[in-house]
């Protein structure tokens, strides 16, 4: 769709950008990448692992009805 190459291929490419872009010894760079998700709700196991394998992400809770916590 839209011209991209098929999702492996696409999450596999980002994988390997992220772990060459964070593993030079000339310079030191912190990716932060994060999913935020409403408090509560279910995420599908193989979501989860897949955002962990290829974006070094996680999956955060948060109360997105209280402005204080959002």
């Amino acid at each position: 769709m839209f011209g991209f190459p098929p999702r492996e291929k696409m999450r596999g490419e980002v994988r390997n950008l992220i772990l060459n872009l964070t593993s030079s010894r000339n310079f030191t760079l912190d990716i932060a990448n994060a999913i935020w998700v409403r408090e509560g709700a279910k995420q599908e196991k193989e979501y989860v692992e897949t955002i962990r394998k290829y974006y070094r992400g996680e999956i955060r809770e948060i109360d997105f009805l209280n402005r204080a916590s959002s």
